[in-house]
């Protein structure tokens, strides 16, 4: 039998014998002929080692230079200001953007296709236009490399640039097709160059659609700016001239025809601020074809432009105003289409290309509808974005809602922050999360940056020559929405004061609001005979019961059973309801609020008379009494 063995394995003489250890000091020269320096394996310390990572090759060579890596601790420093969003600029780093863009701006440009001829062989054009589009690649690399650049998603594939050469060689008039509300932003200065690279007689034009957002001031400005720079422009709607054709189709007659021009700067020295219509755009069509320098009896106009600018809107409204069946040409490639729209016009539709762009954070190609918002991971950015460009009392009346953002005092700006304009959002829609029934604030966001896209809130951006802010240039939009409730109200008055006259009885003026609080309160009164009954311990005003959790503002507008807090208690009555009643006052309570008396409730009340069931039952059959 072997010698009892110790049931303690913690080892608590251990740390003992260790500071020892440390204490202890070796003999002279007793580290001089060590030959395992490492506590590793012999295997491990033998292997041959021919290729290494780079990350196995860093840890090596910093293991030979004898370097230690040591973590640093208790230095945190908070640099994020509560205030600040994180994926948002302030003032100052915006300015610096804005600067390094314009120093910066000649070296965002789109591939160019190579020079060639009829001797050219299909495999060297193609060969020269893959090395093409490859150095274009590697420029745009080196230019999202430089810190603070933010450069848009742009197209990536090779076929899709060459459908735009193809349409830019067999056109031509180039017309770029942008969104008002940021024209800049979907224009490309180096397609204009390139199309007069192709050829000198080729022109551009600029065709600023959903000017229909834009106000006459608003569209003044920017009327300015591109005279100031020698751009060829005219702002349309697709939108107004698809319901002119609708109408028009309705009643049977034909939209009034305008004076027709013969080139577009005459019909901006004219009326530069001016929307044109249909008819107005083909005849400016139509001047192209009579002024060509060639010689050529018609002319063909390619379209170029962002997938989402409206392009297909625009297409769609000059082929039915023509009645004209939209048509494709057969030709060599089947990706662009020819549309016949006049004997002297033909279309060439080019397929939507996202150009390289500048753009301060990834918020703005959110708002700018480059990223789907279905896709979007990181909402609070965008979402504070919308919240800064907005007075609050734009917002409020929009949405109705009521935003309640941190005072100056403590710290806040005065501007909502995502979270203070995205949870009573959610609040009224009844967007509440399945965990902890927390208000959907990501669902909200999607709602408002999809209303913000499609023109619901409408923001335009100044041009570069503006010298007020984005708000003092959109005020005239602030002040139609605030100023829709001021006119029902003063019809209200209107309509009371003609009838206060018409009649010798005065007659009372009810608040637009009155009729909706008459409905809720109407609606959710407290009903006693629709209650929630628990028994037990855990029950309402029972001797375990703890209340419900609150998380929110809105959710004390409830009692702790559910149902809507009765404007008409007292606050004696509700001081007595918080504290435990017993069986017989909650009792007596019950039978007021249902109008029947207390014995009434006490003999319809079950009795449980119970034994211990633990013991044997005996009914006495069986025996002899």
């Amino acid at each position: 039998m072997g010698l009892p063995k110790s049931k303690n394995h913690l080892g608590l003489g251990r740390a003992i014998q260790n500071d020892f250890m440390k204490g202890r000091r070796n003999k002279k020269g007793g580290l001089r002929h060590i030959t395992d320096p490492n506590d590793e394996p012999s295997w491990v310390k033998l292997r041959s080692v021919t290729q290494q990572t780079d990350l196995d090759e860093f840890l090596s060579t910093a293991e030979l230079s004898n370097v230690d890596f040591t973590a640093e601790k208790l230095n945190v420093k908070v640099i994020q200001n509560s205030e600040q969003n994180p994926f948002l600029l302030n003032s100052e780093q915006e300015a610096k953007s804005k600067q390094q863009q314009e120093l910066n701006k000649d070296r965002l440009t789109i591939p160019c296709r190579p020079p060639w001829d009829e001797n050219t062989t299909p495999v060297e054009l193609e060969r020269n236009e893959r090395q093409a589009f490859l150095e274009w690649r590697r420029s745009l690399a080196q230019l999202q490399e430089i810190p603070g650049f933010v450069v848009t998603p742009f197209e990536r594939n090779l076929e899709v640039w060459r459908q735009l050469w193809r349409v830019i060689e067999r056109s031509d008039v180039i017309v770029q097709i942008v969104d008002a509300r940021n024209p800049l932003f979907y224009r490309s200065a180096f397609l204009e160059q390139y199309v007069k690279e192709v050829d000198p007689c080729k022109k551009n034009f600029l065709l600023v659609n959903k000017a229909d957002m834009l106000t006459d001031s608003q569209r003044q400005e920017w009327a300015s700016y591109f005279k100031s720079h020698n751009i060829t422009f005219l702002f349309f709607s697709a939108r107004l001239a698809s319901e002119q054709q609708e109408l028009a189709g309705v009643t049977g007659s034909d939209a009034p025809l305008s004076d027709a021009v013969d080139t577009n700067d005459d019909y901006s020295r004219v009326n530069p601020i001016k929307i044109a219509n249909i008819n107005m755009l083909s005849n400016i069509f139509n001047s192209y074809a009579e002024q060509s320098a060639n010689g050529k009896k018609s002319v063909t106009i390619g379209l170029v432009g962002y997938p989402n600018v409206g392009k297909s809107s625009t297409i769609n409204a000059l082929a039915g105003a023509k009645k004209v069946s939209v048509s494709s040409t057969p030709g060599k490639t089947k990706h662009f289409q020819t549309i016949k729209l006049s004997p002297t016009v033909m279309l060439c539709d080019c397929p939507g290309l996202v150009f390289p762009s500048f753009a301060d954070t990834q918020a703005d190609l959110v708002l700018n509808g480059v990223l789907p918002i279905d896709q979007l991971r990181e909402h609070t950015g965008p979402a504070a974005l919308v919240a800064s460009r907005f007075p609050k009392d734009v917002l409020e009346k929009t949405y109705a809602i009521t935003i309640h953002t941190r005072p100056v005092e403590e710290g806040g700006s005065g501007i909502p922050t995502a979270d203070e304009f995205l949870y009573p959002y959610a609040v009224v829609r009844g967007f509440m999360r399945a965990h902890h029934g927390n208000p959907d604030d990501s669902r909200a966001a999607r709602y408002v940056l999809k209303d913000y896209v499609n023109g619901k809130i409408i923001y335009c951006h100044p041009p570069p020559t503006y010298t007020g802010t984005g708000l003092e240039f959109n005020a005239e939009h602030h002040r139609n929405v605030t100023a829709i409730e001021f006119d029902e109200v003063t019809n209200e008055l209107k309509n009371a004061t003609i009838s206060d006259s018409s009649s010798a009885k005065p007659k009372k003026v009810q608040n637009p609001r009155s009729k909706t609080e008459t409905l809720d309160t109407n609606y959710f009164r407290r009903n006693a005979l629709i209650r929630s009954h628990v028994n037990g311990a855990g029950a309402l005003n029972g001797s375990d019961y703890r209340g419900r959790t609150i998380h929110h503002a809105f959710q004390q507008r409830l009692n702790d059973d559910g149902t809507p807090m009765d404007p008409a208690i007292s606050e004696a009555q509700a001081a007595l309801l918080q504290k435990p009643l017993s069986r017989r006052k909650a009792r007596q309570l019950a039978a007021m609020d249902l109008g029947v008396s207390p014995e009434l409730l006490a003999g319809s009340s079950k009795k449980h008379n119970k034994k211990n069931k633990r013991g044997k039952q005996r009914s006495g059959q069986g025996y002899d009494i």
